[in-house]
């Protein structure tokens, strides 16, 4: 069974509990241990301090264990590896090992061909592609190799990635190392791999219709508007560049039915991706969908459906048929001016509904969307149930973030809470 890996403050930074800022939960025992991590600074999670600039996660879980950018001992950023099951965990290389007073500060983390790859400054301090098992990490920056490695996506037994602004692809597979500039000056973001297109099946002449395009391609914002790429040629546009979409997330496989003539009736299987679009050009964000063709890419969830200037729809999450994401609802504001932000729910081809107000937990874009996007996630599906951060009133009237479990209910139930003033404040939420 799956274990929930999140950052987090538990005793605060300054009472000793510098050490205690990732979490690990296990939804079989309910019990959350903090890890104990050697060789940490006194601000090990640049998450919780600054705004995070990185493209992509900070941390990841794979084969039991969770690497992770943290600050170490030296100053530097290093790279950190945690054992899941017993929450120890080390530095595996800082500015020591590479000569760089920076750091190697990994960013962008991903799972190709069973190794952990990353974006990470060398010696020279430039940045390049890295990968490691567990071990001193090995950087790839022969052949022509592009510097600044961001938006990955696994596509086609390949890394797919925005490096100097292009398209990239890296095969560490049947072509040793070796990259292709697929499309230049793209400046693609959100790669996200997902099936396209709609096949129609007619129960009564038992024959399909026109297949899906491929059982997998690969979409991305390239400079604005939404691109498909199907493995050959260059990627296809198939929205104007006035969309500019956000947080790409994969839909699996739905299934129908679709009217075909009075007295007959066709089943359907459609894929395609969710994500946040903007809305004609007038500046605000709702949820779109898009089945990989320019008429099937449309708004499902706009901001005019609930009164507000910009939904914003963050943190996008697809359990099934079921989309859960964040945004802004309207209903409360914070003393900061921060507007507040409800968790929402959209079921394929119905409406979409409002699961916790922000008036109800003061929920706030400073809480539930921590930092925003899948750059920080702030919701994670774990086992089949939703975990995301959200705030509570606490003693002293201050309201502060906590971990909490969607119920079947649809209301949230408290998972883990900390003693500090300033909360639990759950970001990053990964699984192992």
């Amino acid at each position: 069974m799956s274990k929930l890996v999140y950052e987090g403050y538990y005793n605060g930074r300054n009472s000793g509990g510098a050490s205690e800022d990732l979490f690990i939960y296990d939804p079989a025992t309910n019990t959350t241990i903090a890890a104990n991590i050697t060789g940490l600074g006194a601000q090990p999670f640049a998450a919780l301090n600054v705004a995070s600039t990185i493209d992509g996660p900070e941390l990841i879980s794979y084969n039991g264990f969770t690497y992770l950018n943290a600050g170490d001992s030296s100053g530097s950023k290093g790279l950190f590896v945690v054992d899941d099951s017993t929450g120890k965990g080390h530095e595996l290389v800082g500015s020591e090992g590479l000569g760089n007073k920076v750091g190697i500060n990994p960013q962008d983390f991903i799972v190709y061909d069973k190794k952990v790859y990353f974006n990470g400054a060398d010696g020279n301090g430039d940045s390049y592609l890295f990968s490691t098992t567990g071990g001193t990490p090995q950087e790839y920056n022969g052949n022509n190799a592009p510097q600044d490695p961001q938006f990955m996506a696994v596509y086609d037994n390949k890394l797919f990635m925005n490096a100097d602004s292009s398209l990239y692809a890296f095969d560490d597979k049947t072509n040793q190392n070796q990259y292709q500039d697929v499309a230049a000056g793209l400046n693609p973001t959100d790669l996200t791999v997902s099936g396209v297109g709609t096949q129609l099946f007619d129960p009564f002449t038992g024959k399909a219709g026109a297949p899906l395009t491929k059982a997998q391609d690969l979409y991305m914002n390239g400079n604005g508007a939404l691109y498909v790429y199907d493995g050959s040629g260059s990627p296809t546009p198939i929205s104007n560049a006035s969309v500019n979409p956000e947080d790409i997330v994969a839909t699996p496989l739905q299934i129908g039915v679709e009217l075909n003539g009075p007295n007959k009736l066709d089943l359907f299987q459609q894929n395609g991706v969710y994500f946040s679009g903007a809305d004609n050009n007038k500046g605000d964000r709702g949820l779109w969908f898009s089945d990989g063709t320019a008429g099937g890419t449309k708004e499902i969830a706009s901001s005019s459906s609930f009164g507000v200037k910009d939904l914003d729809p963050r943190d996008i999450t697809v359990d099934g048929p079921v989309v859960f994401f964040t945004a802004n609802d309207g209903l409360f504001t914070d003393s900061a001016g921060h507007p507040g932000r409800g968790l929402f729910a959209y079921v394929a081809g119905e409406t979409t509904v409002e699961l916790v107000k922000s008036s109800q937990y003061n929920l706030t874009d400073g809480y539930l969307s921590l930092v925003g996007g899948d750059q920080s996630p702030t919701l994670a599906l774990v086992n089949g149930n939703l975990y995301f951060g959200a705030s509570h009133t606490g003693a002293s009237g201050q309201a502060v973030p906590q971990l909490y479990e969607l119920g079947a209910n649809g209301q949230p139930s408290l998972v883990t809470q900390s003693s500090a003033t300033s909360g639990l404040v759950p970001t990053n939420l990964s699984h192992t």
